[in-house]
């Protein structure tokens, strides 16, 4: 009778639990592919698996935690590992994991069911299986529930320690009055400082800790930037602190909460309003708008939130026009808005001899700040920079142009004007370049003036840009060699940090000129920022095939929804002096009309451009590369079968 030997199983490893959670994050197969399961599951208890295991995943699995390993045991064929489970966000959070494991043809393999082997249909015909199955078991349903309790005091206690820097003595919640110890719960919020903010609080730790995670919750409001906030003036209510709010790009956009302050062990301890509660889930403003918690004085101030916040803000002091300037900059970047509304005086007029502002003229001028808050944060246009600057004794006007990196030739240009009202330099967000504003800072000959040498300015910066790259047709090209190929590969990688990176004259300087039309290079730099941030495709670096004194990298582009795939050519050289170079001749791999065309155009334009020598070159690499598509192309449609 032959005798068929098992293998004994490998020593366990800690390091296999976490390999495998990082499966189970990124997993997009089968359950199968995870998970060790017996044949004979029906399919009904198969889809409840299914659910059950997205259930963990989503609860204790999710990428934004951090995991490590307390304790395991291993028991023959079988291990039974306890993880624990931090979340970096929320300081209140720890979880205590149970997977289990089996040896099974030569590797472990993780049980579904998180602390029991059921499911997997390992061992069970091997002698002493059973029992170390349940050893196991009852070892880590003990275990767990211990190591849990203890980190959970570890956790208090970590924390205890981390909130008392934010009472010490000098600190708001100490030293501080009511209102000081409120603004500091909303400049927490504001920084999404989770720690902070639990400092200011005592019983309602949990509604902070849970709402600050939560996308849907009242919450997420107040961690943005994009709204602005004042504490009110005392009306009255006993033990409570007022805050406006103004949320400008929402309806309805304004409203108050109710801070109510206690004292405990010398320090401010601050009650949440009911509408940040977690279970109460939902549009912040528009539960708001109900106002159902709020005191009768507030109920009858809440229309006019908006003046009252624009009145009681401090304006942020500058000390020059430059420091003004350039603080635009970093708040349109932030969409700090809140920020921006403090860089406008609220109080005098600018335009006609500084006299207080009416209520209508405060509307007017918020309206007109709103409208140029809209402009400066637009998103998609990243890079902002100023172009030009025109100096008076008591003023600064200065042309603002928005642009990215994908669409370099496209300026959004934007006038504004600050002013010195003897006690600080402030933006004044109703000026504009057309001819209806008081003569007495700007007259019509002066607006007409700087509206010309605005426009100049686009020009030149475009100049400006292109010098970045060198002349590509008066290059000396040295030849290129196989060796090459690493540092020719980390050249491009870097040229593509620096499109990701918005730094657009670093990639430009990566590049050279070997167009009679500038702009095509800056189209060239566009389209390469659109390809490798695209949202519907995929790129990478395929290949490179190296020529006599050109190199093309190729890329592939894969779209996510599988309907095609595409592959550029981009050629690379080296010369004596400049070191290696992008040349924005693309090719593009012709599945159709459109891409022949286009790759006709280039190559026309090549030929009255570049020299004999360098057009030979090219297109030698070019048939390399068609032929070398051609055939994983083929090879593909065979692999699926067609």
């Amino acid at each position: 009778m032959a005798t068929t030997l098992l293998a004994a199983p490998q020593q366990w490893k800690n390091s296999t639990a976490l390999e495998h959670i990082s499966k189970v994050q990124q997993r997009s197969g089968p359950l199968n592919d995870l998970f060790i399961i017996a044949a004979g599951v029906p399919p009904d208890r198969m889809v409840w698996l299914e659910r059950k295991l997205a259930s963990i995943k989503l609860k204790n699995l999710s990428e934004e935690y951090r995991f490590s390993v307390l304790s395991s045991q291993q028991l023959g064929d079988f291990a039974m590992v306890i993880v624990a489970v931090e979340d970096p966000r929320n300081p209140l959070f720890y979880e205590t994991v149970s997977l289990g494991f089996c040896w099974k043809n030569q590797k472990w393999r993780a049980a579904p069911l998180p602390g029991i082997f059921s499911l997997t249909d390992v061992g069970r015909y091997q002698k002493g299986a059973k029992k170390h199955r349940e050893a196991l078991e009852l070892w880590v349903h003990i275990e767990s529930k211990r190591l849990q309790e203890l980190g959970e005091r570890t956790l208090l206690k970590a924390l205890d320690q981390k909130l008392a820097k934010y009472k010490q003595p000098g600190m708001p919640l100490r030293d501080g009055t009511k209102d000081e110890a409120v603004e500091y719960f909303m400049q927490m919020a504001q920084q999404k400082d989770t720690v902070g903010l639990l400092a200011c609080v005592l019983d309602d730790r949990y509604n902070v800790a849970v709402g600050v995670l939560s996308h849907k919750s009242v919450w997420s409001q107040l961690l943005q930037k994009n709204f602005t906030y004042s504490i009110l003036p005392d009306v009255g209510i006993d033990g409570v602190v007022s805050v406006g709010v103004y949320f400008p790009d929402r309806s309805p956009s304004q409203g108050i909460l109710e801070f109510r302050l206690t004292m405990s062990e010398g320090c401010w301890v601050i009650k949440i309003p009911e509408s940040l509660k977690s279970r109460i889930d939902g549009d912040f403003p528009s539960r708001l708008s109900q106002h159902a918690h709020l005191e009768p004085l507030n109920r009858k101030r809440v229309s006019n939130v908006k003046s009252l916040i624009l009145h009681s803000l401090s304006k942020i002091s500058v000390e020059s026009d430059r420091e003004l300037l350039e603080k635009l900059l970093v708040v349109a970047a932030e969409q700090d808005f809140h920020s921006y509304i403090q860089l406008i005086d609220w109080k005098v007029s600018f335009l006609d001899g500084g006299l207080e502002l009416s209520s209508g003229e405060l509307d007017k001028r918020f309206s007109s700040a709103f409208e140029l808050w809209q402009k400066l944060s637009v998103k998609k246009s990243s890079i902002r920079e100023y172009l030009y600057e025109d100096r008076g004794d008591n003023y600064v006007l200065c042309n603002l142009v928005r642009y990215s990196a994908s669409t370099p030739l496209v300026l959004s240009s934007q006038p504004l004007l600050i002013v010195n009202n003897e006690t600080s330099w402030t933006l004044v967000p109703e000026f504009t370049l057309k001819d209806d504003h008081d003569p007495s800072l700007l007259s019509k000959q002066k607006l007409a003036e700087l509206r010309k040498h605005i426009e100049g300015a686009k020009s030149k910066f475009h100049k400006r840009l292109l010098q970045k790259a060198v002349d590509g047709m008066s290059l000396v090209l040295m030849p290129l060699t196989e060796s090459e190929r690493p540092q020719i590969i980390a050249f491009y990688n870097g040229f593509i940090k620096n499109i990701a990176s918005q730094k657009l004259e670093e990639a430009l300087g990566c590049m050279a000129n070997t167009s009679k039309k500038p702009e095509v290079l800056l189209s060239t730099v566009g389209a390469d920022a659109k390809r490798w941030k695209s949202p519907i495709s995929h790129s990478e670096l395929h290949s490179v095939l190296m020529g006599e004194k050109i190199a093309l990298i190729i890329l592939k582009e894969t779209y996510k929804d599988n309907t095609s795939i595409d592959f550029i050519a981009c050629p690379v050289v080296r010369s004596s002096d400049h070191g290696y170079r992008i040349f924005p001749n693309y090719f593009r791999y012709e599945h159709g009309r459109g891409e022949k065309i286009a790759n006709q155009n280039m190559l026309k334009e090549m030929e009255t451009s570049l020299d004999k020598e360098f057009n030979q070159i090219y297109l030698k690499l070019i048939k390399k590369f068609t032929l070398m598509v051609n055939e994983e192309i083929k090879q593909e449609n065979g692999n699926n079968g067609e």
